[in-house]
């Protein structure tokens, strides 16, 4: 499991990081979680174990999908799950 928290605002660009996870990664679910209290353009981006991947407090840092692909692959990530 991955689990992304993002700013409501952003849900066009979590889907879009959702389905670059989930096409490399078939058995690995995204969670997603709207945050409305966070800085505009949030993202925090955690591995099933908690460990953090990704941070940006700002709309000027999006997590670019093929680099979260790679930053899972660093974690232990594989395509057959």
């Amino acid at each position: 499991m991955v689990v992304v928290e993002y700013d409501s605002a952003e849900t066009d660009h979590f889907i879009e990081l959702a389905d670059a996870i989930e096409e490399r990664f078939p058995g690995v679910a995204v969670d997603g979680h709207e945050k409305d209290d966070g800085p505009k353009g949030f993202f925090r981006i955690r591995a099933g174990n908690g460990d953090i991947l990704f941070v940006s407090e700002d709309s000027s840092a999006k997590p670019d999908p093929e680099a979260v692909v790679s930053l899972l692959e660093e974690a232990g990530y594989s395509p057959e799950g």
